[in-house]
């Protein structure tokens, strides 16, 4: 993915997952019917809410690397059919919010 947005290899890396605190996780549990998550820089859902959960695939039980927003839309069938008519354009957006985000050491919360 790095070759796609950036042309080159990422740097070397010691990313340590990022910690949750327990009142963001009640903020997004809080969103009641809205599917809400928290990405990291890499675009790696690592928070989410019960109904995000439910609307986007088990986030819960998935991998690291398939919680990851951009490996999923450009491999997962399901988000493709989830998308139907929009996907060209979710795939745009998805890949210029990572080519955006890659040089960026922040976390960045999505809700849909």
């Amino acid at each position: 993915m790095f070759l796609l947005a950036l042309q080159q290899y990422p740097a070397a890396s010691t990313q340590v997952a990022p910690e949750i605190s327990p009142a963001l996780q009640r903020f997004l549990d809080l969103q009641g019917t809205s599917p809400a998550y928290v990405t990291d820089q890499r675009l790696n859902i690592v928070a989410w809410n019960r109904i995000a959960s439910m609307l986007y695939g088990g986030y819960e039980t998935m991998s690291a690397r398939e919680r990851n927003s951009v490996w999923r839309t450009f491999t997962s069938p399901d988000v493709r059919e989830l998308l139907r008519e929009h996907w060209e354009s979710h795939a745009r957006h998805r890949l210029a919010q990572f080519r955006a985000s890659s040089n960026t050491p922040a976390i960045h919360g999505g809700r849909t």
